[in-house]
């Protein structure tokens, strides 16, 4: 069970589900089908996972991934993709489809309040998610390259004000590469596939703590 499910959700781990994407994908090039992911990841979790202590921000984690999975249809596939990050799969999904499937779970997530146990603790939180729609073929041709374009539309969300799914923009979003010299992007990727998360998540990741940063003081034009 551990081999393939990641052992603190119970869902799939990322790596069997990279495998499974890989199947998938080809399969559906041979049906002329179509594969709608939804990439979703929790909003303002680093900041509950720091007040609040790292077990009971796991507690968080494997509620969000409850939560998914209850609400997942049979053919889908749910997979924890690094940290509160969550792919879930859906075969023969339009992404439109797809984006209306996760916002009833957005709206059922944003309008309830969740009761996380970690021993003796107790404490009832709301929280809230955000999220990117991409499909195959309309976003990609390779797995990965779908997987990147629900990343970039979550990432947009979160620039939007969280609490949100968007889905992937049919025509192509400019590249990092416009903003970012060329040995920076490899130390991203190599950086991602070390942490086993997204180059977007820790992009986001970084942003966040600038902006906290320039937050906590006061910034005159001088300093800019």
């Amino acid at each position: 069970m551990h081999e393939t499910h990641d052992p603190m959700t119970g869902v799939l781990r990322r790596e069997v589900l990279r495998r499974k994407l890989e199947e998938m994908f080809a399969r559906s090039s041979e049906e002329d089908s179509l594969i709608s992911l939804a990439f979703l990841d929790l909003d303002n979790f680093k900041a509950f996972n720091d007040e609040q202590g790292h077990e009971m921000g796991d507690e968080l984690i494997k509620t969000f991934a409850s939560i998914l999975e209850k609400n997942c249809r049979s053919q889908d596939l749910l997979g924890r993709y690094g940290g509160e990050e969550f792919l879930v799969v859906m075969p023969d999904t339009q992404p439109e489809d797809a984006l209306l499937l996760m916002e009833d779970v957005r709206r059922q997530v944003s309008s309830s309040t969740f009761t996380l146990r970690c021993g003796d603790r107790e404490m009832r939180h709301s929280f809230t998610f955000s999220g990117g729609i991409a499909a195959f073929p309309r976003d990609g041709q390779e797995p990965s390259e779908v997987v990147r374009a629900a990343d970039s539309a979550l990432y947009n969300a979160k620039m939007y004000g969280r609490d949100r799914l968007l889905l992937a923009v049919k025509s192509k979003m400019v590249l990092k590469s416009s903003y970012y010299p060329g040995p920076q992007l490899q130390k991203l990727a190599d950086l991602a596939a070390k942490t086993q998360k997204s180059e977007a998540f820790l992009l986001r990741e970084a942003l966040d703590d600038l902006l906290a940063r320039y937050s906590e003081r006061r910034v005159s034009p001088e300093n800019l």
